[in-house]
């Protein structure tokens, strides 16, 4: 810039000394050039407006472009201003040659003065340029320094902050130590008011002024919060230890208690804390905690043998608080019909009386034991409530309300003499107040009435056993209502049971009888043989020979044999007392013998039936179907076992008249059903088969039963829906493809064996011989319907198609390619 900015200046100084020379030569010019003013200013001021053009232009463009223009111009002017100068001389002879020097002399003059200022406009735009680039630079410069100064101004913050956490560090840790200076004095100070104050409270605790007392301990603790000391030194929670027990003393137990517990949440072992908490929870009954505070200091090592004294006496205390409770629980329970209630409570207060000794502990226990007598008693627990009263008279032989209790219980249980001889004694005694004689009295009443109505009715009962009047449904009737009335009275008397259940098995109503004698240990003599009875029209083999095994020394000993060997029952009575108390005894040694020997045949049976000898086991079961002719529910078992065995040897037809059979005589006899279905099923008899299942839906069938007769109903369902049709070939078991007389042969031999007027089979009974009748109808007809289908060969074709149309249906149920099992198909087979 500063090279260009000097060969610009020379080039004005070559401009200045040419103007001036031109001026010269102007001055000696005619007056004509004065003339050319007026047009000279008005080309000034093209002149000028030519100069600004140019401004405008070397504003725009670049400042090399513009040297090189200025300096070509230079030259072409030095040029142009040297040929007009040599055609000035030449011409200047002449007018018209001297104007025209003038005017291009003006011209040249005027472009000279724009040259000039143009060049003074470009030195002052490279002055301007060199001021800008310097100022650049400063501010550069200024830019870094503003820079570093502001990092070292950082800096200084910094370190300022520094040091001024450290100074405020510093104050702090100064004030700190200042105000623990001053808490240490104020705390040693509050230390030594707090002991003057203990002492003081200590003093009047033993003049026996609590208040004051209570007073001082209070400001020793408020001493010591106020000051800030954390009451955690076991001189600290002994002032709260004696603090509560003031509170205690003065009746303050909520106070007391809260005091016991800041020193626990601390301590959790102080012993007095413990002792004087466990003190205040059984002042305010709350007996569990009292309980846990007491477990504890028994379970402490640090106890003291004088502290253990205490707690043992507080147990003493608390064990008296928890019966007391209970038995005012179980009061209020008794008296709101809540007996299960009251017996809990009673009984939970006898436990606590029975864990702790205490002085009048034979008083309370008699009391609570007559308390659970009465409650056992509305629950209908005369026997529990019979021992409860048994023990209350052990300890109190003069307890008359148990006495009366227990004449209560006995005659609830049947037990009449004894229920007598101890209303009689209440009665009788003098010390018995008039409300308990009269108790008395009802009871004497209620057991001669009972009796006179057993006595009525089992003879009754006795009569119509004997002599087979069980169609006397009016005499039947009278006698279920009496020992309905009689079971009000003594509802648990086994002999009442006993009637009852002979009552309800003489009107049919067998597994209502059964539910009654259901247990032998409750069971007298007459109760065996009812169970005896019921158990063998309930076809219970085992059951009847269990209830018979204790009379079987007297009915022995009735049926006139030796009876040296004989076992008296129970080995209380003999067998000549057993057989008078035996209703009916012929009928029973009748059954026992029956049982007998169907127990062995029934055994034999079944060892054959799992030998594999089906034959030998229905010929075994045959036999003991002939001795079951007095129970239709025997009749039916032996004939269900006899179709399992027809069926193990693919006799489908005799399988299926047992199993009809049996369940003629047994509609809710579930095997028999069962058997018959699996039957039907095996021979493609679906819809028999589904209607089996569906009523062995209706028994009493266990969960598992019920879920595979539901799967066996699903498969049954698919195949109804293909319409598959029977087997005939099956069931008169001829193979698949049998000669015409050997057909002829098979039916002539079935339907003679089961023709209707040749049911008469095994020697059975008259139900039996009616059960085969309706059976043999069924069977007759369906062997008629197999020889018709299989003696004629056009029937037998459309027979087969019409099986294999149903059987591809079944397989294929959603028309898919898909292997299953059918359950019921021949011998469990797998098709597809």
């Amino acid at each position: 810039m500063s090279h260009r900015a000097s060969a610009l200046r020379e080039i004005q100084r070559e401009i200045q000394s040419h103007l001036s020379r031109v001026r010269l030569s102007e001055s000696d010019g005619s007056s004509e050039s004065d003339a050319d003013d007026g047009e000279g200013s008005t080309r000034t001021r093209y002149d000028e407006k030519d100069l600004n053009t140019a401004r405008r232009r070397a504003s725009a463009s670049s400042v090399s472009s513009w040297e090189e223009e200025v300096s070509s111009r230079s030259e072409n002017a030095r040029a142009r201003g040297a040929s007009q100068r040599g055609v000035d001389r030449g011409n200047a002879s002449t007018t018209k040659g001297n104007f025209r020097v003038r005017v291009d002399a003006g011209m040249e003059v005027r472009l000279r003065r724009a040259e000039l200022r143009k060049v003074d406009v470009e030195l002052k735009l490279a002055k301007s340029f060199e001021q800008v680039e310097l100022a650049r630079r400063a501010l550069e410069e200024a830019v870094n320094i503003h820079k570093m100064y502001e990092l070292e101004f950082e800096e200084a913050s910094e370190e300022f902050e520094r040091e001024q956490e450290l100074v405020y560090e510093e104050l702090d840790r100064r004030e700190r130590e200042s105000r623990a200076e001053q808490m240490a004095a104020a705390q040693a100070a509050a230390v030594v008011r707090a002991e003057e104050h203990r002492r003081e409270a200590d003093a009047s605790f033993k003049r026996g002024n609590m208040s004051e007392a209570e007073q001082f301990y209070s400001h020793a603790i408020a001493e010591l919060e106020v000051s800030g000391i954390v009451l955690v030194e076991p001189s600290h929670l002994w002032l709260r230890v004696n603090r509560a027990t003031v509170l205690f003393m003065l009746g303050h137990v909520h106070e007391a208690l809260a005091e016991c517990e800041l020193v626990l949440k601390v301590d959790s072992g102080h012993i007095r804390a413990l002792l004087r908490a466990a003190q205040c929870c059984l002042n305010l009954s709350e007996l569990q905690r009292a309980q846990r505070y007491l477990e504890f200091v028994s379970l402490s090592p640090n106890a003291q043998p004088s502290e253990l004294k205490e707690a043992l006496a507080q147990k003493s205390a608390l064990n008296r608080a928890f019966v007391e409770q209970h038995k005012v629980s179980g009061n209020e329970s008794y008296r709101n019909k809540d007996y299960v209630g009251a017996r809990d409570s009673y009984s939970s207060a006898l436990d606590y009386l029975d864990a702790m000794h205490l002085s009048d502990s034979i008083k309370v226990k008699v009391g609570l034991l007559t308390n659970r007598a009465a409650a056992l008693m509305m629950l209908g627990n005369p026997l529990q409530a019979m021992e409860d009263c048994h023990e209350t008279l052990a300890l109190d032989p003069l307890h008359i309300k148990a006495q009366v209790r227990l004449s209560r219980c006995l005659l609830l249980l049947g037990q009449f003499e004894e229920a007598c001889t101890e209303a009689r004694e209440v009665f009788n005694k003098d010390a018995s107040t008039s409300e308990q004689k009269s108790e008395a009295k009802q009871v004497i009443d209620d057991v001669q009435s009972t009796q006179q109505l057993i006595d009525t009715h089992s003879k009754l009962l006795v009569k119509m056993e004997e002599t087979g009047h069980e169609e006397s449904v009016d005499d039947l009737e009278r006698t279920l209502r009496a020992l309905d009335e009689v079971s009000v009275i003594c509802p648990h008397a086994a002999i009442v049971k006993t009637l009852r259940a002979e009552a309800l098995r003489l009107k049919r109503d067998t597994y209502a009888a059964s539910q009654l004698v259901c247990r032998l240990g409750d069971l007298d003599v007459r109760g065996l043989c009812v169970r005896a009875r019921i158990a063998f029209d309930l076809a219970n083999v085992s059951d009847c020979l269990e209830s018979l095994q204790p009379l079987i020394p007297a009915l022995e000993l009735y049926a006139g044999r030796e009876a040296s060997h004989l076992i008296a029952l129970d080995g209380s009575q003999p067998p000549e007392e057993v057989i008078k108390q035996i209703p009916n005894p012929a009928s029973l040694l009748q059954i026992l013998e029956q049982v007998s020997q169907i127990s062995e045949l029934k055994d034999a049976g079944k060892v054959a039936y799992i030998r594999g000898d089906y034959a030998q086991a229905e010929s075994l079961y045959f036999d003991a179907l002939k001795l079951c002719k007095d129970s239709d529910l025997l009749q039916a078992l032996f004939l269900s076992n006899i179709c399992a065995c027809a069926h193990a040897m693919e006799d489908y037809i005799n399988a299926l008249a047992s199993a009809g059979a049996a369940c003629a005589l047994a509609p809710k006899y579930a095997k028999a059903h069962a058997r018959l279905a699996a039957i039907y099923t095996e021979l493609d008899m679906v819809n028999e088969a589904q209607q089996i299942y569906e009523c062995l839906l209706d028994m009493d069938l266990s969960h598992d039963e019920r879920e595979k007769v539901h799967t066996y109903l699903v498969t049954i369902r698919d195949r109804v829906k293909a319409e598959l049709p029977a087997n005939w070939r099956k069931l008169l078991g001829v193979g698949a493809k049998p000669s015409k007389d050997e057909l002829k042969k098979k039916y002539r031999q079935l339907a003679l064996s089961h023709h209707p007027d040749k049911v008469v089979r095994g020697g059975s009974s008259e139900s039996l011989i009616n059960a085969r009748a309706a059976v043999s109808s069924r069977l007759f007809n369906l062997i008629n319907d197999a020889y018709n289908v299989l003696s004629d060969d056009n029937f037998v074709i459309k027979w087969e198609n019409a099986r294999v149309r149903a059987q591809y249906k079944c397989s294929h149920p959603c028309q898919d390619s898909v292997w299953r099992r059918a359950p019921f198909a021949e011998a469990n087979s797998t098709r597809f």
